[in-house]
């Protein structure tokens, strides 16, 4: 026999060999301990290539696990290779010659900046059944597909650093949106009780844009945390799938200290140190501080006579009582103008060394 004449047949034995070692067969045990191959927990081919689709937040698609044997398979749980792949039924136990249908629910948004310039890309992401846990029987799949990316945004997460504060006017933000086909409109949905966003083409006739952020005034002191939804329509029509902005950061009171936190450091048992805190207010309206509170005996504050450029400043002194790890508390009850009275906790902390 030539080698032409067993081209062919030597090629679909390759293929069959790729297939099975990719496809990742069912691996179990016999009684001596020795690792067997066993494809009795099977997955079609064609059922694990999702295509080419829009780039999605949420894509869902399924895939059907067969059990080929002639026992029940109690799979345990589905790892993944990355948190973009989400499974449910989290468990399952398979009758022999049944299948049960899994829900995948991924998430096709870049992974990293390089994906990111890329108007189509690869996806690949392994989905493992954990069978036995004693002997990690596992049966490993490949899910793959191309992306297609229409919108790109920069920065791709908006967080707010500390320049906002109650009661003082917040900055406006922009963000960058640049469109890889022709749009034929282009809008943003958020809460307004979090911000208003508006959308205006960059330069008439590219397909730039930039989306214009202006926060809520009445948002209240503390982190915060919410998402908005770009859509956008093809030239002929075809809706894509909504691109989620999220926005993160904080806002301040408007009485704030200097410093927030105080740590001592290692300091053996019976010394006394102390730090100098000054409170401030970011729309320089005279604070008036009516009560200090301490959480412990060790930890005693004194207000200095002369402050710091008229600021109020306090003497914070704590003596080491205990060894270990140690934090008290001290808690001013301030206000200002313009501000309600509120109170302002410093954590103190030290590690007491015999």
């Amino acid at each position: 026999m030539t080698w032409k004449k067993l081209a062919i047949p030597l090629f679909f034995v390759l293929l069959a060999c790729g297939s099975a070692f990719w496809l990742g067969p069912c691996t179990s045990y016999d009684a001596a301990g020795e690792r067997k191959e066993n494809p009795a927990l099977t997955v079609s081919p064609e059922s694990l290539y999702i295509g080419e689709v829009w780039e999605d937040r949420a894509f869902k698609w399924k895939l059907a696990l067969e059990n080929k044997s002639a026992e029940p398979i109690e799979i345990r749980e589905f790892a993944t290779s990355c948190s973009c792949l989400a499974v449910q039924p989290p468990q399952a136990v398979i009758p022999s010659g049944s299948r049960q249908i899994l829900e995948l629910t991924i998430d096709l948004r870049p992974r990293n900046d390089e994906e990111a310039k890329h108007a189509v890309r690869d996806f690949r992401a392994s989905l493992r059944a954990v069978i036995d846990e004693r002997h990690a029987q596992k049966a490993t799949w490949i899910v793959f597909g191309r992306v297609r990316s229409t919108l790109s945004v920069f920065p791709p997460i908006t967080r707010f650093w500390d320049n906002l504060v109650v009661g003082q006017p917040f900055p406006d933000i922009t963000i960058e949106v640049s469109a890889r086909l022709p749009l034929s409109k282009l809008a943003v949905e958020c809460d307004p009780k979090y911000a208003m966003i508006s959308v205006a083409p960059a330069i008439t006739g590219q397909t730039k844009y930039i989306l214009s952020v202006h926060l809520n005034a009445s948002l209240p002191a503390g982190p915060f945390n919410f998402e908005g939804r770009l859509l956008a329509r093809t030239g002929p029509g075809e809706l894509l799938p909504a691109i989620h902005l999220p926005f993160v950061g904080r806002v301040l009171e408007d009485v704030q200290s200097v410093p927030n936190f105080i740590s001592f450091g290692a300091r053996k048992l019976g010394a006394e140190v102390q730090e100098v805190v000054v409170l401030q207010s970011f729309s320089r309206a005279e604070i008036a501080v009516e009560k200090v509170e301490v959480s412990g005996q060790s930890l005693s504050v004194d207000r200095m006579e002369n402050g710091l450029h008229g600021l109020p400043c306090f003497r914070i002194q704590q003596r080491v009582s205990k060894t270990g790890n140690n934090s008290e508390t001290v808690v001013f009850s301030v206000g200002s103008a313009e501000a309600e009275r509120r109170k302002l906790p410093i954590v103190v902390h030290y590690f007491g060394l015999p």
